[in-house]
């Protein structure tokens, strides 16, 4: 695992905590009893129709844009319990909610085509022009002007310094999320060289000043395209150090950790959710709960290996407990995340 994330966990860990605690030998015992009864922890290949590209060589370009606005879906409004969420249809004529939604939108406009910095900026030309692009079936898109700031940003930078072609990123970082000695990999080259779409992610623990760096659409790339790459049969390269990828703190796997007994919140938490009052992202709720995250999937990551060691399987990297841990949020139907107007997750 990379130092940054682990200095992330040690900070959230020293930190005072007033909103979220982690019961920890809940979480040992769910990760072996989960390898136990076979869970397989597979590893998405992210080919949804209608979604997602089809093709391979699509999927490497389109990953990379997507990611660039994968975030805040969720209106602070209740119906029934449930928050009300940015809804799409795609070509199908299938409604999709949330992150499918977004996927479903850029499909409708690319298809199978490989998505060059052009094409953004033809679409992100004006505020009215990004409007009709994020179009939905109900309320515009939460965060409409930072979604275009950030595409704006991300394909200028695209187009000066890796031929428009955002391929080009992963090939110049070697396939590599962190790199060798004195070289930016993936996910450095992402949070380094695009600021505003991918650098912002980063906190100080509320008490002590230490350094969050949450990172988690940087860290989402490596992961979702290396779920593609490995099940390309070799059309794309795969990530060799994905195993040194951290923590995607999305606000789904919270919800997972809270139905299985792992996280408690305090009743002030608890209030601020079920009230779907938004908070601030660097509010301490926001940031216990990301903190948590992080911490929480990091040993869920190692007791999972451990009982996977002790029945001879081959060990896992955090895109396998992002993805069991984030189905599992989808499908809870108690407790809504937390709202916060952020890009961050």
């Amino acid at each position: 695992m990379n130092r940054r994330t682990l200095e992330t966990a040690d900070s959230w860990w020293r930190m005072r905590h007033n909103h979220v605690w982690i019961d920890e030998r809940k979480l040992r015992e769910d990760s072996y009893l989960a390898v136990g009864r076979g869970e397989e922890f597979s590893l998405p290949a992210w080919d949804f129709a209608g979604i997602y590209p089809q093709s391979n060589d699509a999927f490497s370009r389109f990953i990379f844009w997507f990611l660039v606005v994968n975030f805040n879906y969720n209106y602070p409004v209740m119906k029934n319990g449930v928050l009300e969420k940015f809804r799409a249809v795609d070509v199908h004529g299938k409604e999709q909610r949330g992150a499918n939604a977004l996927g479903s939108i850029f499909y409708r406009a690319f298809g199978e085509g490989a998505i060059l910095s052009g094409h953004i900026l033809h679409h992100m030309r004006s505020p009215e022009s990004a409007a009709e692009f994020f179009r939905g079936t109900g309320k515009e898109i939460p965060m409409l002007f930072e979604r275009r700031t950030m595409l704006l940003e991300a394909a200028n930078i695209v187009l000066a310094y890796f031929d428009g072609d955002p391929v080009n990123i992963f090939k110049e970082a070697k396939y590599l999320a962190h790199g060798k000695m004195g070289e930016l990999g993936i996910i450095g080259t992402l949070t380094l060289g695009f600021p505003r779409s991918f650098g912002l992610d980063r906190y100080l623990a509320p008490g002590t000043g230490e350094p969050l760096n949450f990172d988690k659409r940087a860290n989402l790339v490596a992961v979702m395209y290396e779920g593609r790459a490995q099940a390309s049969n070799g059309e794309l390269p795969v990530i060799e150090d994905i195993a040194e990828v951290g923590p995607i703190p999305d606000y789904q796997l919270p919800r997972s950790y809270k139905a299985d007994g792992i996280f408690r919140y305090s009743d002030e938490l608890n209030r601020t959710i079920d009230s779907a009052t938004p908070v601030t992202s660097d509010s301490a709720m926001q940031i216990e709960t990301r903190g948590a995250t992080v911490w929480a999937q990091l040993h869920e990551l190692r007791c999972v290996n451990e009982a996977r060691q002790d029945k001879g399987l081959a060990p896992l990297h955090i895109g396998h407990v992002d993805a069991y841990r984030w189905f599992r949020g989808r499908k809870y139907t108690g407790q809504e995340p937390l709202i916060c107007d952020t890009t961050d997750c």
